[in-house]
C-alpha cells in the first residue's frame, strides 16, 4: 500500500544545525522528512480489532505543525518514528477479529485515533485510564500495537 511516511533523521537535524551555525542564519532545522513509501499491509493487531481501509483521512493540526515547522517535539509523547501522519480517518471494515461483535464487513466507520490501555490490551490499565482519562494514558508505547 502507498503511504506518506514521516521519519526522523538525527544526522540530518545535526547537519542542519551545524550549517545554520556556520552560515549564521536561523532557518528551521529539518530533521523530519515526509516521503511517499510503499508499505506492506499490516496484519490485524489482535482478535479484538478490525482492519479498516481508509477512504478519507485528515491531517491534524499536530501533523501539520510537524510537517510545516519541522517540530518533532510536538508529537514526541504520542508517536515513534517512522509513522504515517493522518489520524482522522473514515474507512470501510475489511477484516474482523474473532472476538469482535456488532461490526460487519463493508461497514463504514470513523476511526478513533486514541490508542490507550484498553485498545492496547494493557492490564492492569494505568492510573489515568482507570480514572476514565484515556486521553492522558501513560502506555502509548506498550501493548499489542507497541510504539
Amino acid at each position: 500500500m502507498k503511504a506518506l511516511v514521516a521519519s526522523l533523521s538525527v544526522k540530518r537535524e545535526a547537519w542542519d544545525r551545524v550549517k545554520s551555525t556556520i552560515l549564521r542564519h536561523h532557518n528551521h532545522v529539518h530533521g523530519i522528512a515526509i516521503e511517499p513509501t510503499d508499505l506492506h499491509e499490516p496484519a490485524i493487531a489482535s482478535p479484538q480489532w478490525v482492519k479498516v481501509r481508509s477512504i478519507m483521512s485528515g491531517i491534524s493540526d499536530m501533523d501539520e505543525g510537524m510537517i510545516l515547522y519541522q517540530n518533532a517535539a510536538l508529537l514526541g509523547p504520542f508517536v515513534s518514528f517512522p509513522f504515517v501522519p493522518g489520524n482522522e480517518n473514515v474507512g470501510i471494515v475489511t477484516e474482523i477479529g474473532r472476538q469482535v461483535e456488532g461490526v460487519e464487513l463493508g461497514q463504514r466507520v470513523v476511526v478513533d485515533p486514541l490508542l490507550a490501555c484498553t485498545q492496547r490490551q494493557v492490564a492492569p490499565p494505568c492510573p489515568l485510564c482507570s480514572r476514565g482519562e484515556p486521553h492522558c494514558c501513560r502506555n502509548f508505547d506498550k501493548g499489542v500495537v507497541g510504539p
